[in-house]
């Protein structure tokens, strides 16, 4: 059959009917290359900061979610504060920005580079923390960075100030004094609100009472401060209707190796009350809520941990409890490499074709083995409850136990990048 199709088309039909199909089977493979270009362009993507607790050189990296594989790493160099504090994806720019100890740095994934770097002075570094004495727990991947919905603004955490960033004009506008405690800031969802959580406390000394700062955006001030005096406020997630900010901390004077206890605050009625996570049976013997994250609903969130894991244990949980009832659905287990302890600085989700992951950025064996630990960006499936996969940050780093991961998912892509070119980046 072939050899007689070789024959028609060489002998039995003109030139042109040869070079018609030639261009036809040119023509279908590159629809069937672009329609798994644009499969690929439409996947989420996540972006994952590497820092390291040492003035050099740290790293940032891309992944795609559909193989799980590094398309991508660029240095993040700025000057000589350069570790990564913190990084949010902005879905209306499709950027991606990046905190640093000397400013803020602006990721295009439409040319894979970074395109923007804002030198920032005074910002809230982690030589800040350690120096005012807060625990590898309290101050490792803060939240320290909000951008505005449209990706124009930006609102960094300073030294007891909010700094306010023109994104477009590369320049600070404003820096609105807060509590000289203010460990960490969160936007809510229609950027008309920036609250930060004031822990009350330095070096373990109560300074004052711990509370929520709540600056209005437009006015650029303060609008209210709610008060948790007996609360100290760590990590904070507002509510997919902005009605609620659930926080991570700790309460004074109170020492549990099993820390299930979190604040909802209702910034309509600016009140604030502690509730008291019910332990599940399968909890490790030492773990404090950190990371959390909602589901697109809102009837469900998600805590990370700082964890403990004995030999027997599953691994790191992610506890996911229901918002009307307080109470532990299921737990969700991060495959930890030994028994040690184990930190979750960040837990964000991608929604893309209707499905729900978590990718969790993880340091393990943080204290006990502080010469290579290993970061790693795990994905779940929190339908089933399955780990679809991880990629592994490790490098030799002495002094490695301040190592740590920050990352977000961008879900779209405005436009066909250049990301999707395997490469090293040189930024």
């Amino acid at each position: 059959m072939i050899a007689f199709m070789q024959i028609f088309f060489e002998r039995s039909k003109p030139r042109y009917l040869k070079q018609t199909c030639k261009f036809l089977l040119q023509w279908l493979t590159g629809v069937v290359l672009l329609s798994s270009a644009m499969n690929l362009w439409a996947a989420p993507f996540t972006y994952v900061a590497d820092s390291e607790y040492r003035p050099e050189p740290n790293e940032f990296s891309v992944i795609e979610m559909t193989g799980y594989s590094v398309l991508s790493t660029h240095t993040l160099r700025l000057g000589s504060n350069s570790m990564p504090l913190d990084l949010i994806a902005n879905p209306a720019t499709g950027k991606i920005f990046i905190e640093k100890g000397d400013g803020l740095s602006i990721f295009d994934p439409a040319v894979n580079a970074v395109t923007a770097q804002i030198p920032i002075a005074g910002l809230r570094t982690r030589f800040v923390d350690y120096d005012e004495g807060f625990s590898y727990r309290e101050y490792t991947g803060r939240q320290t960075l909000a951008v505005s919905p449209d990706g124009s603004t930006a609102y960094l955490l300073g030294v007891g100030t909010v700094i306010v960033v023109d994104v477009i004009n590369k320049i600070v506008t404003d820096t609105i004094a807060v509590d000289p405690t203010a460990a960490s800031l969160i936007s809510d969802r229609e950027g008309e609100a920036v609250y930060v959580a004031n822990s009350g406390i330095s070096r373990n000394v109560r300074l004052g009472l711990p509370s929520i700062t709540i600056i209005d955006t437009a006015l650029k001030e303060i609008d209210d401060t709610i008060l948790m005096p007996t609360f100290s406020p760590e990590r904070m997630a507002v509510t997919p209707d902005d009605g609620q900010l659930y926080v991570t901390g700790g309460e004074f004077d109170f020492h549990d190796y099993k820390n299930n206890r979190y604040a909802i605050v209702d910034l309509n009625a600016g009140t604030f009350s502690i509730q008291k996570m019910p332990i599940p049976a399968d909890a490790p013997s030492i773990f404090h809520l950190s990371g959390l994250l909602f589901n697109q609903s809102g009837d469900r969130v998600y805590f990370g941990t700082w964890s403990a894991t004995n030999p027997n244990a599953k691994g790191m949980p992610i506890f996911e409890v229901d918002t009307q009832t307080g109470n532990v659905l299921r737990t969700l287990h991060v495959p930890a490499s030994q028994a040690d302890t184990h930190f979750m600085p960040r837990i964000a989700a991608s929604f893309a074709d209707e499905k729900f992951r978590l990718v969790v950025f993880t340091s393990e064996h943080a204290q006990h083995a502080p010469g290579n630990p290993e970061r790693r960006a795990v994905f779940l499936d929190v339908q089933n409850d399955q780990v679809l996969n991880s990629v592994a940050f490790a490098r030799s780093n002495t002094n490695g136990r301040e190592s740590y991961l920050v990352g977000d998912v961008l879900d779209d892509i405005p436009t066909a990048t250049a990301a999707l070119q395997r490469g090293v980046g040189t930024d």
